[in-house]
């Protein structure tokens, strides 16, 4: 009871975590692994792409054998509501070892992955009840976490789509912008993960060179359509679109941590850029990314008033301008 009670706390307490499934499922298995006498535990799951950070790969603890995924992946797709208990020779002793207890994830009565405890070791040679106690107790916190993870997923997706669909309706007002938002947020997630950050800072850089230019939802059609140069009064109403974008997305909890890469992208790095005039590392360094992203795609590409440079024209362009309107150590990578 103890036991089964350290084990539940544990996992419990990680399981606000559900926006890293994989490194929860990891947790269960190894706190599993050290309560209970395996040679290994895992865990698969038969939802298809909907966790891509997991996916349908074996995620186990312990040493398992070659040919574990395979025969794992084969039961959980053919599993029932009943968990295998199996304590001879037959397929999944034969496989996965002596001792072998395959229970069952369930969710709204469908099954959505397996939890395996595999070639039980010491004296005692066959599955207790002790044994399947616990990995039906943990199978029932993973079903639980692994809803929550899916539901997560699922609003993110929809708040993710939701962002690509209004940037890309400002970009359809030019069509020499087309696309531009949705490459200027790959360029920043690629940058920001050369530059060394986490799988969650790439993701919500990603974010921010998406929806850098939002902004521009509030600047006339007519300016920025224009062909052939701006004048004054039109160039300070393309200068107020990193502030529109910033108070549109200011009320947004999930947009709070890069609101910085909308409002700051247009800013210089030895100053005087717009809107405030800040410079170096005052600028946070998602919009240091997303002004290099930006410039380099824009660069690239056809607009109204000139056709697209060629690569090597474009670097060029863009070492001219490094420590001046560009975060050196930023424009190398």
């Amino acid at each position: 009871s103890y036991e089964e009670i350290n084990l539940l706390y544990t996992i419990t307490g990680s399981m606000n975590s559900v926006n890293h499934p994989k490194r929860f499922v990891e947790l269960a298995c190894n706190e599993l692994l050290q309560t209970l006498p395996y040679e290994w535990i895992g865990v698969q799951l038969r939802i298809g792409d909907r966790l891509p950070r997991i996916g349908s790969e074996l995620v186990y603890a312990g040493s398992a054998p070659a040919n574990a995924s395979g025969v794992v992946h084969s039961v959980a797709n053919d599993i029932e509501s009943t968990p295998i208990v199996s304590n001879g020779e037959d397929f999944v002793a034969n496989r996965l070892g002596q001792a072998t207890i395959i229970e069952p994830i369930m969710s709204d009565g469908n099954v959505i992955g397996v939890l395996v405890a595999a070639n039980k070791q010491g004296d005692d040679p066959e599955a207790s009840s002790v044994d399947i106690k616990l990995l039906s107790a943990t199978a029932s916190q993973l079903a639980i976490f692994l809803e929550n993870a899916l539901l997560y997923e699922d609003l993110s997706a929809t708040f993710l789509g939701t962002l690509e669909a209004l940037t890309a309706s400002i970009d359809a007002k030019d069509k020499y912008t087309c696309g531009h938002s949705q490459r200027v947020a790959l360029l920043t997630a690629q940058l920001a993960e050369k530059a060394g950050l986490d799988a969650d800072q790439v993701d919500r850089f990603r974010i921010a060179g998406l929806v850098h230019d939002i902004g521009k939802i509030g600047v006339p059609e007519r300016v920025l359509t224009k062909k052939g140069g701006l004048t004054r009064e039109e160039f300070a109403e393309i200068q107020k679109h990193p502030e529109i974008g910033a108070k549109i997305l200011k009320d947004i909890p999930q947009m709070e941590d890069i609101l910085g890469g909308v409002l700051y992208h247009h800013e210089k790095y030895a100053g005087g850029g717009y809107p405030h005039g800040i410079s170096g590392n005052n600028i946070p360094m998602v919009a240091r990314m997303v002004a290099l992203a930006d410039t380099f795609d824009a660069m690239s590409s056809s607009r109204t008033y000139r056709n697209a440079m060629n690569r090597d024209t474009v670097l060029d362009e863009m070492k001219r301008v490094v420590g001046s309107q560009f975060d050196p150590e930023l424009a190398e990578l």
